[in-house]
């Protein structure tokens, strides 16, 4: 199951997954997110697993979601919302919740835009001390899908949700952790032994209950299947036929200041 996109290690009962392209701040490429889907369904399915760890390559980015520069050589991705919607993301983010055992995002640098909802949908989140979170999508003029925007709403509170997606701003570690989104902040030469040491305490515990808990815990934001947004899919067809959108992303390619038009 593993490959050069993602590294796949077992110690014991716990399983690291690896997002190694470091060289692109280890961003998905668009055919990584099915891939990284089938990866995390195929392990559940492992006996021998209890907990599974995420985490990137290097030590500077956890992910930085989606590889922007592939996507705007793309062009059909970016305007046909149905050919976004077929990239898979909000389906490897599934991937992690019903994966059957806990999940562990250890973030080890930069965890944005779809990095960040990567790293929310965790079971539990233990960053490094240089790690940053960010959900700058307005900075580029993509809107955020509302199941993921409901995960951010979850673990941070509406408040601080507003401020992350509305400003679009990098949040360091110890402010994501007042937050309540991440559990614990580490020096980052500790970070992958604290993991690990968290990892072992939850994987020596009953299996069943671990399941049970994980499915338990799940079933606490069961609300969020519930809510029709449908009527939102026009906003984001707007967002994504938008000359501002392309303009946004040539500004991050470029590195330069988007001049944004509203149209």
């Amino acid at each position: 199951m593993a490959s050069e996109n993602f590294i796949v290690e077992k110690q014991g009962r716990t399983c690291t997954i690896t997002i190694n392209r470091p060289e692109s701040r280890n961003s998905f490429s668009l055919a990584m997110w099915k891939e990284f889907t089938a990866l995390m369904r195929g392990l559940s399915q492992e006996e021998d697993v209890r907990v599974a760890i995420i985490r990137g390559a290097g030590e500077k980015s956890f992910s930085s979601g989606i590889d922007l520069a592939e996507l705007a050589s793309s062009g059909k991705s970016i305007t046909d919302p149905h050919a976004w919607e077929g990239i898979g993301i909000e389906e490897a983010m599934k991937s992690i919740t019903e994966f059957r055992y806990p999940v562990i995002g250890m973030v080890n640098g930069y965890a944005v835009a779809g990095g960040c909802e990567l790293a929310l949908h965790c079971d539990i989140i233990v960053a490094a001390d240089t790690a940053r979170f960010a959900m700058p999508l307005a900075k580029i003029g993509l809107l955020v899908p509302f199941p993921l925007a409901q995960r951010l709403v979850n673990a941070v509170g509406i408040t601080n949700a507003r401020d992350m997606l509305l400003t679009g701003r990098m949040v360091a570690a110890a402010e994501a952790k007042q937050m309540g989104m991440v559990k614990e902040v580490a020096p980052l030469a500790e970070l992958e032994t604290r993991v690990r040491q968290l990892a072992e305490e939850i994987a020596g515990n009953a299996p069943l209950s671990l399941e049970g808990m994980k499915k338990t815990l799940g079933r606490c934001l069961a609300y969020e299947q519930d809510i029709e947004h449908n009527d939102l899919r026009e906003h984001m067809v707007r967002c994504l036929t938008s000359e501002d959108l392309m303009e946004g992303l040539m500004a991050f390619i470029q590195r330069r200041k988007p001049e944004f038009r509203g149209r």
